[in-house]
């Protein structure tokens, strides 16, 4: 779709224009472009909500998308701006999870939850990580009771060479790990990942009780395909 933005009033003068979609106030903050701020555009920023201990908690209401690109100013009118219009090609720039536990022995009955944590929930004025990067924890609780317990949660880009995502099972009371594993090669490792194309997926991760009665085998499966197995003691 065409979008117009508004430039100053000066013929002949070449303009980068950013745009984020789907940032919305509630979820994301933006720093100022005006003269005033200080500012110079590699610096201005876009980042993530977080709360006192830089964690984000489940769905996103809506994709983020980001754009840049320059025009040329045409030869205006009088006034001091004009509006111009550009068609964008948009980056999806979010990713959504739906996680399920599965085949969770009964003897597992305190809370639990998902992290993802990574370090991408800011990004300057040409869709770049910052640097520094900042910290975040993506998160999401599951249900407290079921062998089977499942839950979504959303993220920023993961793509970037930069990015080290790591998924977590952990308990909700004690902060404990129970395990954590590389999301970027686990996503890697089918044999259609293609990032730039898939923004969803769906992660099973599946115990089962081992003869001793206290170690477990996990296997992960995204989007149906097994991509790691392992074994714990709970």
């Amino acid at each position: 779709s065409r979008i117009e933005i508004p430039v100053p009033n000066e013929c002949g003068e070449t303009y980068r224009y950013t745009i984020w979609v789907g940032a919305t106030p509630q979820h994301y903050t933006m720093s100022d472009l005006a003269p005033a701020s200080g500012n110079k555009h590699p610096d201005c920023r876009l980042a993530l909500r977080l709360n006192e201990q830089d964690r984000h908690e489940g769905l996103l209401p809506e994709p983020l998308y980001f754009a840049t690109d320059t025009i040329e100013c045409p030869m205006p009118p009088g006034g001091s701006t004009i509006r111009v219009p550009v068609a964008p090609n948009l980056t999806r720039y979010s990713n959504d999870f739906d996680i399920s536990l599965t085949e969770l022995p009964s003897k597992v009955i305190y809370p639990l939850h998902i992290e993802i944590e990574d370090n991408n929930a800011a990004y300057n004025f040409m869709g770049q990580l910052t640097n520094p990067t900042k910290h975040v924890i993506y998160q999401a609780p599951l249900p407290n009771e079921g062998t089977t317990r499942s839950t979504r949660l959303s993220t920023l880009r993961l793509d970037d060479p930069k990015t080290l995502p790591q998924l977590s099972l952990v308990r909700s009371d004690t902060g404990a790990k129970i395990f954590t594993y590389d999301l970027k090669k686990l996503l890697a490792k089918k044999p259609d990942y293609r990032p730039e194309c898939q923004f969803e997926y769906d992660v099973k991760i599946r115990l089962k009780t081992l003869p001793d009665n206290t170690h477990y085998a996990v296997d992960i499966f995204v989007d149906g395909w097994r991509v790691h197995s392992y074994e714990i003691e709970l």
